[in-house]
C-alpha cells in the first residue's frame, strides 16, 4: 500500500536542480581546497536553494480532483468520445493536470484534466486517473501526483450493416401467417361480443352484422418473434485469434440486424446466455459480455426452441434447426446441414449476403 502511495505521489529533482545541487557541492569542495569561504557560502546557498524547492513542493497543496466522468460508458472500437474530470482549489506551484487513459485507448485533443478517447480494441478500459503536475521555486523540484478515482470506458466491436431478413423469412415460412413470424408490433383488431360498459365508438357494425350480435373491436398487439445469436466460443472452431475477432463482429451486427427486423432477441456467447439482449438491460449485458468474449473449451449453451429465427457463428452448429431462418455464419466456409451457411473468411458482410441470399 505505502509503495503504490508512493508511486502515485512522487517528487523528483529538474535538471535545473540537479545542477544546482552539482555546482554547490563543487563549490563547497573548492571552498576547502582553496581557502575561500565565500565560495562554501555560494555552495550551500545552492544546494539549500535545491532541498527547499522540493520541501516547497511537497508541501504546498494540489488541486482536488473529482472522479472522472465519461460522455459515453459504451463506444464501438475506433469510435471517439470524452472524459473529463473537474479541478477544485488549484494549487499555488500547479503546473498541468493530464488525463491519463490505458494502453487500449488513444487519447487526444487534450485540454485540462480532459480529453478526447478512442478505444483501439474491445474490452475494458481504465480512464483515469489524472496526472497532476506541479514545479518548485527555481524549477528545481517537480511533483508528479496521480489523483481521482478512474472510470471504466467499454469498447465493442462496431456493427457492420447487414441486409434485412424479412423477405428471406417471409419466404422461408410459406404457408405462416407473416405477422406471427416478423411481429413489427402494429395493432390488430378482432372483434368480441360485446360486454356491460363497452363504449358504443368501438361496436364493430360489420362484425355485428355477420353474427347477429352486437360485436366491439378488441385490440392486440402482437408479440415479437423471438431470435437467438450464438458465438461459438470453442477455440477448435476458430483457427486463430482474427478469425475469431470476426466472429464476435458477426455477432454483433447480426444482433443490431435481427432487432432492427422486429425480433426479440437472446444472445448466446459460449455457455452463457442473455435474454432480450436487443434492448434496454439486456442490451447492456450483451455489451459487456461481447465486449469480454474470449474463445475457451466447452459445450455452448442450447438455443431456444421458440426461436424463430436462429444465428449460429462459428463451428458444427446443431443438427435440424427448428428456426424458420436458420443462418450459419462459418470461420471455415462449412455450413451446417439444413442451415444457410456464409463463409466469414470474405468477411461479415459477404457472409451474411451470402447466407440471407443463398439457399439451404
Amino acid at each position: 500500500m505505502r509503495r503504490a502511495r508512493a508511486a502515485a505521489d512522487r517528487t523528483r529533482l529538474t535538471p535545473a536542480g540537479w545542477g544546482m545541487l552539482t555546482l554547490g557541492a563543487a563549490l563547497a569542495a573548492a571552498a576547502a581546497l582553496l581557502a575561500r569561504p565565500e565560495l562554501a557560502v555560494v555552495g550551500t546557498a545552492l544546494v539549500t536553494g535545491a532541498a527547499c524547492a522540493v520541501l516547497v513542493v511537497r508541501a504546498l497543496p494540489l488541486p482536488r480532483v473529482a472522479a472522472v466522468r465519461l460522455a459515453d460508458d459504451v463506444v464501438a472500437v475506433g469510435d471517439a468520445t470524452r472524459a473529463e474530470a473537474d479541478l477544485s482549489g488549484r494549487g499555488p506551484l500547479a503546473e498541468a493536470a493530464i488525463l491519463r487513459a490505458g494502453a487500449g485507448v488513444r487519447v487526444t485533443d487534450r485540454g485540462v484534466a480532459a480529453g478526447a478517447l478512442t478505444p483501439l480494441g474491445r474490452g475494458a478500459h481504465r480512464v483515469g486517473p489524472v496526472e497532476l503536475r506541479a514545479v518548485g521555486p527555481f524549477g528545481a523540484a517537480r511533483r508528479s501526483a496521480l489523483r481521482g478515482a478512474p472510470a471504466t470506458l467499454l469498447a465493442v466491436p462496431a456493427a457492420v450493416p447487414l441486409s434485412t431478413t424479412r423477405d428471406r423469412a417471409a419466404h422461408a415460412a410459406e404457408g405462416t401467417p407473416v405477422r406471427a413470424r416478423l411481429g413489427q408490433g402494429s395493432d390488430d383488431l378482432i372483434p368480441r361480443p360485446y360486454a356491460h360498459g363497452d363504449a358504443m365508438r368501438r361496436v364493430h357494425w360489420r362484425a355485428s352484422a355477420h353474427h347477429g350480435d352486437l360485436m366491439v373491436r378488441e385490440e392486440e398487439r402482437d408479440e415479437a418473434p423471438r431470435a437467438a445469436v450464438a458465438l461459438d466460443t470453442r477455440d477448435s472452431a476458430w483457427g486463430d485469434a482474427s478469425a475469431f475477432e470476426e466472429g464476435v463482429i458477426a455477432a454483433v451486427s447480426a444482433l443490431a440486424r435481427l432487432a432492427a427486423d422486429g425480433y426479440a432477441a437472446d444472445l448466446i456467447v459460449g455457455a452463457a446466455r442473455v435474454p432480450d439482449a436487443h434492448q434496454g438491460a439486456g442490451r447492456a449485458a450483451a455489451w459487456a459480455l461481447l465486449a469480454s468474449a474470449e474463445r475457451a473449451e466447452g459445450d455452448p449453451a442450447a438455443v431456444p426452441r421458440d426461436a424463430g429465427a436462429i444465428v449460429w457463428v462459428g463451428g458444427d452448429p446443431p443438427a435440424t434447426p427448428r428456426a424458420v431462418l436458420a443462418i450459419h455464419l462459418a470461420p471455415t466456409g462449412r455450413g451446417g446441414r439444413g442451415w444457410r451457411g456464409g463463409d466469414l473468411r470474405a468477411g461479415t458482410a459477404a457472409a451474411w449476403a451470402g447466407a440471407v441470399g443463398g439457399r439451404a
